[in-house]
């Protein structure tokens, strides 16, 4: 990978510059800017690939980009449509799946793990994803426990102003009783 990135700096840093960007492959450039790491202008190249109307692949990349710069909504419409396109690519399940977990759907998140578990044909991968299985199975169990502590405690709080709520009227009631 590593000659990729220096050919594609090598193609956008020569004397090339006063060529029309239509002529160039915006999308190689973009792609070539997420692996060597500029996201911001990554997503740019990306961005305008996508509005000259090139999407194969395309999506996957700029979800990649929008999700190392936390925009994960985005990422996750990126996603959809990169899996749309190829849905037997495990990678942008598990994208998807890291950014639904950013959002706190664990429900959406072990979906993804699941399907990523079904199509993943690598034993270290395999590992990875049963590992994220169990991490998001524990996040649903921990989101539950604090749901229902929640509720408690409103309950709780909510008894206790009513309790207050009642012994105001009755301290007015009592007053208004010994003033008669």
């Amino acid at each position: 990978m590593k000659w990729l990135n220096i050919f594609f700096r090598k193609s956008t840093s020569n004397d090339n510059n006063n060529v029309d960007m239509s002529s160039k492959s915006v999308k190689e450039i973009g792609v070539a800017l997420y692996l060597a790491n500029e996201i911001d202008q990554a997503l740019t190249y990306l961005d305008k690939a996508v509005e000259m109307g090139i999407n194969d692949g395309i999506f996957e990349y700029r979800g990649c980009c929008l999700q190392e710069l936390d925009y994960h909504y985005n990422a996750i419409e990126d996603f959809n449509k990169a899996i749309f396109q190829n849905p037997d690519n495990f990678a942008n399940y598990f994208s998807r799946a890291i950014s639904k977990g950013a959002i706190l759907d664990y429900q959406g998140k072990l979906e993804d793990l699941k399907t990523v578990s079904i199509l993943c044909k690598n034993s270290e991968d395999l590992k990875t994803c049963t590992t994220q299985i169990l991490i998001t199975e524990m996040d649903i169990e921990a989101e539950e426990k604090n749901k229902e502590k929640l509720e408690n405690a409103k309950t709780h709080e909510l008894r206790k102003n009513i309790e207050d709520s009642l012994n105001m009227i009755k301290q007015v009631k009592l007053k208004h009783i010994k003033r008669r």
